[in-house]
């Protein structure tokens, strides 16, 4: 019996032995779950395209490019380390905006990373500001650096103000007001009211058109509030949507230039809302949008256009350059993605 008790204790460290020194090689769930982080998700491209580059960490063997708009290429270094995006030429009259996926995997398990880009119209200039960072971007400035209304992180800055008039947050680039640009940022209501103002500056800083909004998701409308000059337009709660929630019902003051929808229910889009306005060249008219949007696959889009108008050209208007503001008053107001394309 002593003897099997022997042979029985070998054959066990045998095994420990063999098992210690054979690799591990987890399989399927058993493998550790895969990280896939990136030094920067969002970048911004003038008309001219370009080249941009992020660092990658991972525990994964091999990361892969599953996805690109077809005016960017993505490619991987050998050791899995960075990525380098280049953007073609934007030859449209279009800001366009677009989303590489990378993906690894470890056993059954996947993780993905959305990398967004966005490139301004044919022939000119771009100012992409995501507020993806913890800090305040160098492009812009407070008016009041001493009030402690202005906040960054979890990707969008934070405005909140006390009443009105509220507070501004503007863009250290001047506006040619003979020039074209194009602008939009996304919107996010938590009981406030925000939006934007376009300035020009003429001494003091005289408001050409101030545009902002809230929305009442308890009864499905809200209010569209704007000033030209010193005169304010008549638009008041309920105009979101037109009439009775019907297309185009002409319950919107002024030029109609889109179709306007009731706003769909919450689970059905982003908590985001789009504020969009256009300048043409030589001409003092603006054109202001609001939209809903929708996010798949990390891409978002506008959904549907709940107001349009056109606001006309000012009797005093002049080619002094100005700012594009963002402006948040009564409670918190939070933006992200402030795309300005323009011409120099």
């Amino acid at each position: 019996m002593k003897h099997i008790n022997i042979l029985i204790a070998a054959s066990i460290a045998l095994l420990v032995s063999a098992s210690c020194n054979e690799p591990y090689d987890p399989i399927g769930p058993n493998r550790p779950s895969p990280v896939l982080l990136l030094s920067q998700l969002n970048f911004g491209f003038e008309a001219a395209g370009g080249e941009c580059s992020a660092t990658i960490s991972t525990n994964a063997e091999e990361v892969t490019v599953d996805r690109t708009p077809d005016w960017v290429s993505a490619t991987i270094n050998e050791d899995n380390t960075g990525v380098t995006f280049v953007a073609a030429p934007n030859t449209t009259d279009k800001v366009r905006t677009g989303v590489v996926t990378l993906t690894c995997a470890s056993g059954d398990n996947m993780a993905s990373q959305y990398v967004k880009f966005a490139q301004g119209r044919k022939g000119e200039k771009f100012l992409y500001v995501p507020f993806a960072g913890k800090t305040l971007p160098n492009e812009m400035t407070c008016d009041d650096e001493t009030l402690p209304h202005l906040a960054t992180g979890n990707g969008y800055v934070s405005i909140t103000a006390e009443g009105d008039p509220g507070y501004l947050y503007s863009t250290k680039l001047l506006l040619d007001n003979e020039k074209a640009f194009s602008a939009t940022v996304d919107v996010k209501m938590n009981g406030g009211e925000g939006g934007a103002k376009l300035y020009r500056v003429n001494g003091d800083q005289l408001g050409d058109i101030e545009i902002y909004f809230g929305d009442n998701a308890s009864r499905d409308t809200g209010g569209i509030w704007g000033k030209q000059g010193e005169t304010w337009c008549a638009m008041d709660d309920g105009t979101i949507g037109g009439l009775a929630g019907k297309v185009g019902s002409g319950a919107i003051p002024g030029n109609q230039t889109e179709e306007v929808f009731k706003i769909p229910a919450a689970d059905d889009r982003d908590d985001w809302w789009r504020l969009s306005i256009t300048h043409e060249a030589r001409s003092c008219d603006y054109i202001v949008g609001i939209y809903t949007l929708k996010t798949f696959l990390g891409e978002t889009s506008p959904y549907l256009c709940h107001y349009a108008r056109k606001f006309e050209a000012l009797a005093n208007c002049s080619n002094q350059k100005g700012s594009f503001s963002l402006w948040g008053r009564n409670f918190e107001t939070q933006f992200k993605n402030l795309m300005i394309s323009y011409q120099e």
